[in-house]
C-alpha cells in the first residue's frame, strides 16, 4: 500500500506508484483521495498514467444489498449472498501533451466516465432484483 494525497507525501507517493508501474506491477487506485469531495477524481491516477504510458481502466460496482457507513465518502460494505455487478471501461491512454488547463479537462472528462460507469452498475443491479 502506497499513502499519500495532494496534502501529505504527494509527490513522494507519486514517485513510488511510478517505480511501482515501471517494474511491472499493477496499481489500483482511489481516485477521491482520502478527504474527497466524494466522487471527485483527483489528479494523482490521472498523471502516474500520462507519466508511465499505462492505461487507466475505471471501475464502477454496485451490490444489491450493502451497509453504507456513516463516513463522508459513505463507503459502502456488500452484504454477505448479495450479487455485485462491476461495470469497467475500455483502457483510456492519457496523453503526454496534456499540461495544466487540458489535463484537467481530461480529468473532468474521465470523472463523468466513471460516474456513468457506477450508474450503469446501479441499474444493472435493479434490473437483477437488488438494489432498493
Amino acid at each position: 500500500m502506497i499513502r499519500g494525497s495532494s496534502h501529505i507525501g504527494g509527490k513522494e507517493a507519486m514517485q513510488l506508484m511510478v517505480d511501482e508501474v515501471e517494474s511491472g506491477k499493477s496499481l489500483a487506485i482511489t481516485p477521491d483521495g482520502p478527504r474527497g469531495p466524494r466522487h471527485e477524481m483527483k489528479m494523482g491516477a490521472v498523471r502516474v498514467a500520462q507519466r508511465t504510458g499505462v492505461p487507466l481502466i475505471l471501475v464502477g460496482i454496485a451490490a444489491s444489498t450493502k451497509k453504507q457507513l456513516r463516513s463522508w465518502d459513505k463507503f459502502e460494505v456488500p452484504l454477505p449472498f448479495s450479487s455485485v455487478v462491476v461495470s469497467y471501461s475500455d483502457p483510456i491512454i492519457v496523453p503526454k501533451e496534456l499540461n495544466n488547463e487540458s489535463l484537467d479537462e481530461f480529468r473532468l472528462t474521465i470523472q463523468n466516465v466513471m460516474a456513468k460507469l457506477t450508474e450503469d452498475a446501479s441499474e444493472l443491479s435493479v434490473k437483477k432484483g437488488g438494489l432498493k
